[in-house]
């Protein structure tokens, strides 16, 4: 994850803005690692989903959530 961490960071340097599927990945990612995110990490996706229409991808986030 810290390789990871360093991408984004390089990414962010070389102005390559990241998308929501490079977010996505690095929050599974941490979670894997055995680190809990909580809900503020996911309310911004959570939104992202609203904000474009895609209501069930954003229900079934909220469902991960609960679990």
């Amino acid at each position: 994850m810290e390789e990871a961490a360093r991408m984004l960071l390089e990414m962010h340097r070389s102005n390559c803005e990241a998308d929501g599927v490079t977010y996505t990945t690095l929050i599974s990612g941490f979670c894997k690692c055995g680190h809990n995110p909580c809900a503020t990490t996911y309310l911004p996706i959570t939104l992202a989903y609203e904000k474009i229409e895609e209501l069930e991808e954003c229900l079934e986030l909220i469902e991960e959530m609960k679990d």
